[in-house]
């Protein structure tokens, strides 16, 4: 087996390819990714926007897991007034997130 020597032209070659990757994002595996933050998700099996709401998690992030069973009963545990509700209800983080919050919002009340 032979060594080959690693010229200034292979490091260059190899850091124009990989820098502009490492930019772009193409290698996922190239810094400490953070898992998913879970959400567990109680809505209505019919509600579209609850669901456009859950692939807006999804794509930014969020492992979600939904419970298609109406959120009444789980605000009532949780300690949410009704008068508060709204078409879905989330726990996330520990927090109780009600509605179409953006997960930009949601990011900010994590950290």
């Amino acid at each position: 087996m032979t060594n080959v020597p690693t010229t200034p032209s292979t490091r260059r070659a190899w850091l124009a390819t990989t820098l502009p990757l490492l930019a772009a994002g193409a290698l996922p595996f190239a810094v400490n990714a953070a898992p998913p933050t879970p959400v567990e998700v109680w809505k209505d099996p019919n509600c579209g926007c609850c669901q456009d709401w859950v692939d807006h998690m999804q794509a930014n992030g969020f492992s979600v897991k939904v419970h298609d069973t109406g959120n009444n009963a789980v605000r009532a545990r949780l300690g949410l007034p009704q008068k508060l509700g709204s078409c879905h209800t989330a726990l996330i983080g520990g927090y109780l997130v009600e509605g179409h919050v953006p997960a930009s919002d949601v990011r900010t009340l994590l950290r």
